[in-house]
């Protein structure tokens, strides 16, 4: 398994109402939607409460659900119908009373040989879904 963290951002917003809103995917529809340029790259994205399917010509449909939430600390997602095994986490810690660290990484089943050349693209991703998560809590 290998393991890419993206780089830790501070918002300023209260870890709960943070939590909150990454804990239902349903609720991130409309952020996403916002960043316009984003969702054009990524391909039609789905959403519901405890989901998001991402359906891109060139990979299919794949589907993220949310397996674990650890109020307010940790929301946990895998993908259900990915070639290979994949999850997200967005990992929230308090800073302040009104100000969160968020920090995201992706895990994924990679051989080790695929590591040196599929790596440093998905540290990019990594890097990218935390950006994105940022902006989504703003």
């Amino acid at each position: 398994m290998a393991t890419y963290k993206g780089k830790p951002a501070v918002i300023d917003r209260p870890v709960d109402e943070l939590y909150n809103r990454f804990s239902d995917m349903s609720a991130l529809e409309e952020a996403l939607k916002n960043r316009g340029g984003d969702q054009a790259q990524m391909g039609e994205v789905k959403f519901d409460k405890d989901s998001l399917s991402i359906v891109n010509p060139q990979v299919g449909e794949i589907r993220f659900e949310i397996t674990d939430r650890v109020a307010p600390n940790k929301v946990a997602f895998t993908a259900v119908n990915s070639p290979l095994p994949i999850g997200m986490t967005i990992n929230l810690k308090a800073i302040t009373e009104n100000s969160t660290e968020v920090s995201t990484e992706i895990d994924l089943e990679l051989p080790a040989v695929m590591r040196a050349f599929v790596g440093p693209k998905l540290q990019k991703v990594a890097d990218k879904f935390g950006e994105m998560m940022t902006q989504m809590g703003k």
